[in-house]
């Protein structure tokens, strides 16, 4: 056999292990939510179970039952991992082959269990402080052979990224040129909650806010007048619903689908990080609530299967489209945009981030990630291969009106995907009321919102999908104009080269290095 057939051989005999995530610096970004130093599960039981489980862990020393509240028959069970999954052949040979010590049955086997996932820490995308110059600029990491190059000529950095208000940013995405302003739709930010002043008439948001349950603390929904309990002591979660409904009384700070009616849930904690459990039990709240639409800035490097399971729920109920954070680690994390945003389901939309100016000057931000997703990195098996952003909108420096948590107004300025998020999924909003017919039909309401966008010449595909939301257009729907492939300049093409030779999966990157003899 050739030295080609026994490298090619050996590649299929490893396609099955698993490849841990780890970030740029070494740390693990696996983390999962536990008490007492033990990780935690979303157990998923069938109807009438729970006694069952119940009884399983009364019975199973170091096990509890964390919680009851997410989805209709899933629980949370704290305790080790050894009685709950069952071991694979690496964590232990001797019991995954039937020898050795036997091993009680987990959990994940017993009869009425349907799935086991763990309960991971997702958190806002890393907070982006003093933008970076150019000359900070690192490329992607890695040892992929790459075609193309990871040139900056177009990126947007530090001295490309002037102060902008949220009101000059709806005039960039020509959202000032059209009647809609929300009305009749109903959105839902899952966040760190907002700081609401006055319920029954907030300076702010006045009557818009029609619902707010905090899933942190597990405290109880609010229908009205009284939203204290998703009290924002981080900031990020006012802002975001600030960029959609904050009604200042001028252009220049005025929110962009101030019509709309708003759901606060508070699914992360003060710190930024929240479990899954907490964002599930968010995400089927709003669609109980009827939101049409969600508006999450938040993931991690690693693919959350019951999270994708209740985006996927609700797009396909009361529910059209997620507008979710594509994540701020361009530089650290090459060709892997966060999860969720990654999930492959056409109502999912990914959201990168610009500059704040018009399409024909905008340039990707350099902490935006990109596409394609390899597929295998973030633990998902393949599920997110070729994953990228489907969309973008200004997230540099943008600044918006807010309450802090002890209740005084200041102008707040913030640079991130979080920020683009929101402001795209705002224009989404308006769509919605003028074109009411798309309501449910994600689908069509997602082809919408991508095929009416306006190109950006300085920007790949793999760095802002479809290029910048257009109210204007979405509204019209007007599908005329060069296509975001077609309009790239020559290096914006070879990022895209570059970008989609670190997305291929493992096994083509080695077969590519024997190919050329490394």
């Amino acid at each position: 056999m050739n030295s080609r057939a026994i490298a090619l051989a050996a590649l299929m005999l490893v396609s099955t292990v698993t490849v841990p995530v780890t970030a740029a610096d070494g740390s693990s970004d696996i983390v999962e939510y536990g008490t007492d130093g033990q990780p935690s599960f979303l157990v998923t039981y069938d109807d009438g179970e729970f006694a069952s489980l119940q009884a399983w862990a009364e019975s199973a020393p170091g096990y509890s039952i964390v919680e009851n509240a997410t989805a209709d028959n899933t629980a949370v069970v704290s305790g080790p991992r050894y009685e709950v999954v069952a071991p694979t052949l690496l964590q232990n040979p001797l019991v995954a082959l039937g020898g050795g010590t036997i091993a009680p049955m987990p959990l994940q086997s017993r009869s009425y269990v349907q799935s086991v996932d763990p309960n991971y820490r997702h958190a806002l995308p890393e907070p982006v402080g003093a933008l970076a110059s150019e000359s900070d600029y690192e490329a992607p990491r890695s040892d992929w052979l790459v075609d193309g190059g990871f040139n900056t000529d177009g990126i947007a950095f530090d001295g490309d990224a002037n102060q902008s208000t949220i009101g000059a940013v709806a005039t960039d995405l020509n959202a000032d040129q059209v009647a809609a302003d929300g009305s009749g739709v109903r959105v839902a930010v899952l966040d760190t909650g907002a700081n609401v002043v006055n319920g029954t008439d907030d300076p702010l948001y006045g009557q818009r806010i029609v619902g707010a349950r905090n899933f942190v603390t597990d405290q109880p929904a609010v229908a009205s007048n009284d939203y204290a309990n998703v009290s924002d002591g981080n900031g990020h979660g006012s802002w975001v619903l600030s960029s959609m409904a904050a009604n200042a009384t001028n252009n220049t700070y005025d929110g962009i689908a101030l019509g709309a009616d708003y759901l606060v849930g508070k699914t992360l904690a003060d710190d930024g990080s929240g479990s899954t459990a907490d964002i599930v039990d968010g995400i089927y709240w709003a669609e109980a609530q009827d939101a049409d639409l969600l508006s999450m800035s938040l993931g991690s490097a690693v693919y959350d299967e019951s999270l994708a399971d209740a985006l996927r729920h609700f797009v396909a109920g009361n529910g059209t489209a997620a507008f979710i954070a594509v994540g701020n680690s361009r530089m650290t994390r090459p060709a892997q945009i966060a999860s969720p945003s990654d999930v492959p389901e056409p109502g999912i939309v990914s959201v990168a981030a610009t500059n704040a100016t018009n399409a024909s000057q905008a340039g990707p931000a350099y902490f935006s990630q990109t596409g394609s997703d390899n597929g295998y990195s973030d633990l998902s098996s393949g599920t997110t291969r070729g994953a990228g952003p489907d969309i973008a909108g200004p997230g540099m420096r943008v600044t918006v009106p807010v309450f802090s948590a002890d209740g005084y107004r200041r102008n707040e300025t913030l640079s991130g995907t979080s920020m683009s998020t929101p402001i795209v999924a705002a224009v989404g909003t308006l769509s919605l009321d003028a074109r009411p017919d798309l309501e449910n039909d994600t689908d069509a309401f997602v082809s919408a919102v991508t095929n009416t966008t306006r190109p950006i010449p300085l920007a790949g595909t793999t760095e802002v999908g479809a290029g910048m939301v257009d109210a204007a257009k979405l509204v019209a729907d007007n599908t005329s104009g060069t296509s975001q492939t077609d309009a790239r300049t020559e290096p914006a093409q070879r990022r895209d080269q570059a970008n989609r030779s670190l997305g291929l999966d493992w096994r083509f990157q080695a077969l590519r290095r024997i190919q050329v003899g490394i």
